[in-house]
């Protein structure tokens, strides 16, 4: 599937402070195969950090700073694995 990436987010103070495991996670989920064209993915955490190359605790410090409340790069329901960017169904409307 060809998608496309808002790199305005590059810019945004809210992405940028994010750390470089934070960031790699969210590209690596961005351009993620199996990733819905709505921003779903079921991937798990032990699955991502296969990906980002790091360990399963990296990988899960990335994705609560994803995640973090203030932050909302990302939402995560653990329990079923399952990953959302909003951004990309923002992008929808482009």
């Amino acid at each position: 599937m060809i998608r496309s990436f808002n790199t305005s987010l590059l810019r945004n103070p809210i992405f940028r402070k994010r750390s470089v495991e934070a960031k790699l996670l969210y590209f690596l989920l961005h351009n993620n195969a199996d990733m819905h064209f709505t921003g779903l993915l079921r991937a798990s955490v032990e699955l991502m950090a296969v990906d980002m190359g790091v360990s399963v605790k990296s990988a899960s410090a990335a994705l609560g700073e994803l995640a973090d409340p203030k932050v909302r790069l990302v939402h995560v329901d653990l329990e079923r694995d399952l990953v959302w960017l909003p951004e990309m169904v923002r992008m929808l409307g482009t």
